[in-house]
């Protein structure tokens, strides 16, 4: 099979990420293809290998100080790396090379403000679950969790028996019930068809066939004509 012919902007492509200090793994991560047509089109563009101990030595100031920039924002290795589109090790070498200490595991997360200590409370008090806060919250149930605990709200038991419909429990019935299918009911709604069904079960309300309205309006025809 013939190989497709190189156009330049490809090579001018890994030309500029080389001299960026990029490796030739990273180089093939950022465009999509493998290690072995990364260093091919270094080649054909004319691009020196460098070694691998000398990639450090490459690196240009402005970089080293972006890297030591985000880092001492608090963010982590890996999100520094996904910033600047890079590994965990590339962000590690660079923070080396510009003599940044590393901070400890154990190192302090940033402070909570009182004003997302209260909405994640306020949102929890009208009865959604915790997984639903962190999804209008943009956050993890466990960082939920952690913000009800600073904020001193008791957490409701996951085996309660009392049980009350939601906005979004209500609105899935609703739609439901006017026609829609439990498919249809979920992108509505932005949820899994399995929460769909769970609030219908919990509300007592009993599911139709597979086909829904149309499905038994199109049988109730097929029947009339037969």
């Amino acid at each position: 099979m013939a190989r497709r012919k190189l156009r330049l902007k490809d090579l001018r492509a890994v030309a500029r990420l080389h001299r960026r200090g990029m490796s030739g793994p990273e180089i093939a991560r950022r465009l999509g293809i493998s290690l072995r047509a990364a260093y091919y089109r270094l080649e054909k563009a004319g691009v020196t290998r460098r070694r691998k101990t000398a990639a450090r030595n490459r690196l240009s100031e402005r970089e080293l100080s972006r890297t030591a920039r985000l880092y001492a924002q608090g963010l982590s290795l890996g999100k520094v790396g996904a910033r600047l589109g890079m590994t965990r090790e590339g962000v590690r070498y660079r923070l080396e090379e510009a003599g940044v200490r590393r901070r400890p595991r154990s190192w302090p997360r940033p402070r909570i403000g009182m004003a997302e200590l209260k909405g994640v409370a306020e949102l929890y008090a009208t009865g959604i679950c915790a997984t639903e806060v962190a999804r209008r919250m943009g956050m993890t149930a466990a960082m939920v969790l952690h913000r009800l605990h600073k904020h001193g709200v008791k957490v409701r038991p996951y085996s309660s028996k009392i049980w009350t419909p939601t906005e979004r429990a209500r609105s899935a019935a609703a739609l439901y019930q006017s026609g829609l299918s439990g498919p249809q009911v979920a992108e509505r709604l932005v949820m899994r068809r399995a929460t769909v069904y769970k609030y219908l079960r919990r509300q007592n309300i009993p599911t139709r066939r597979r086909g829904g309205v149309a499905g038994a309006r199109r049988r109730d025809r097929l029947r009339g004509g037969a």
